[in-house]
């Protein structure tokens, strides 16, 4: 009972704390909840094992038993079925209270914070064009997007020649660059000094196939403070992948926000291989947005992608098709209504909505990257 009324109050408390973005910001994301995710993160960096996945076992391993024993008693006393009914309910009901209570407390309440936008300032630039000059803003963005994905390919691979989707850097190399450029981008945004600290590998998920009938490519799992990603992914897709992740690790809640400090740092790395990551993440973005709407401009733009690149490309969706099925659409069902849960109005299609944010950091950045 003690473990439900700690869990209750932490998940009220939560729930008030969460109607006032003001203060989630400047106490729980930038006090709290950096200090927690850091040291969960820094504590679970000691194994390049996925904990996160033991923890999971674990409590479904718990379930189970409580399950089992629950049965058990029944077939033994029939009779004592009410009691033995309210002691497995009072069971489950306080593991899954304290793992609510857990969230909210470490990372959960991140999804309360003001937009990015606010946070940092950018309203002047976060402007709707007359529509002539929206879409020559759009060509020119893709189009510059073109020219560095091309040439961070041709910076990978010394050629334009298709190297059949390999990678030409080690995920240890990723990794360790991936943290250096959030190093560098925190000082680059003025960040918190936390914000840029290395918060240990992101690490592979031994359920990776599962993962992948799932949907998923990456996932943040906050009990521990881990970056996990699915090792099955294509190798172009697999350093944004890790610095998506690696935004949640930072507090950043939002899947546009995440996908966006992803692409950000994905710029910073000193590797062209990962600088090409989050380039074609942004590519692709941008060609999506302007595809339905002007299909011509839309194929006009992407016959500017290397042959090579537009392989890679090819072999991603291959890839992701091959996993398409009810598992995946359940999958994304949850995702959906986890998002909408946490106010997060568009739900799985937040994810697409970093191209705003990708515009807005051009405009203030002087229309460069």
């Amino acid at each position: 009972m003690s473990v439900l009324a700690f869990s209750g109050f932490i998940l009220v408390a939560s729930g008030l704390v969460s109607r006032f973005p003001s203060v989630v910001e400047g106490y729980y994301s930038n006090g709290i909840s950096a200090q927690l995710s850091h040291h969960l993160a820094w504590l679970s960096a000691f194994t390049s094992h996925s904990l996160a996945e033991w923890v999971i076992v674990g409590a479904l391993s718990w379930t189970a038993f409580l399950a089992v024993r629950g049965a058990w008693r029944l077939w033994r006393d029939a009779s004592d079925w009410k009691r033995t009914l309210l002691s497995a309910l009072l069971h489950a009901g306080a593991l899954a209270a304290g793992l609510a209570a857990l969230f909210y407390l470490i990372w959960g309440l991140n999804y309360s914070r003001p937009p990015l936008i606010e946070r940092m300032g950018w309203q002047q630039w976060d402007r709707i064009p007359e529509a002539d000059q929206a879409w020559r803003e759009l060509e020119q963005v893709t189009a510059e997007l073109i020219r560095h994905s091309n040439q961070a390919y041709r910076e990978s691979f010394g050629s334009d020649q298709w190297a059949s989707g390999r990678a030409p850097v080690e995920r240890r190399r990723i990794d360790q660059d991936l943290e250096d450029a959030y190093a560098r981008l925190a000082q680059k945004l003025e960040l918190p000094v936390i914000w840029g600290r290395s918060k240990g590998p992101a690490k592979p998920l031994a359920a990776s196939l599962l993962t992948s009938y799932l949907g998923i490519s990456g996932v943040y799992f906050p009990w521990t403070g881990e970056a996990n990603f699915n090792h099955m992914v294509p190798n172009y897709q697999l350093p944004h992948t890790m610095a998506h992740e690696k935004a949640h690790q930072r507090g950043i809640a939002g899947e546009d926000e995440a996908n966006f400090f992803g692409f950000l740092a994905c710029l910073e790395a000193q590797h062209p291989y990962v600088r090409y990551s989050g380039l074609i993440f942004a590519q692709r973005q941008l060609l999506n947005e302007i595809y339905p709407r002007n299909p011509h401009l839309a194929r006009r733009l992407s016959s500017q992608v290397l042959p090579a690149i537009r392989m890679d490309i090819r072999q991603g969706s291959q890839f992701w098709r091959q996993f398409e099925g009810p598992a995946a659409e359940v999958s994304q069902a949850v995702n959906d209504s986890y998002l909408r849960l946490h106010g997060v109005d568009e739900g799985i299609r937040s994810y697409t909505l970093s191209t705003r944010l990708i515009l807005v950091y051009l405009r203030q950045n002087g229309g460069s990257f």
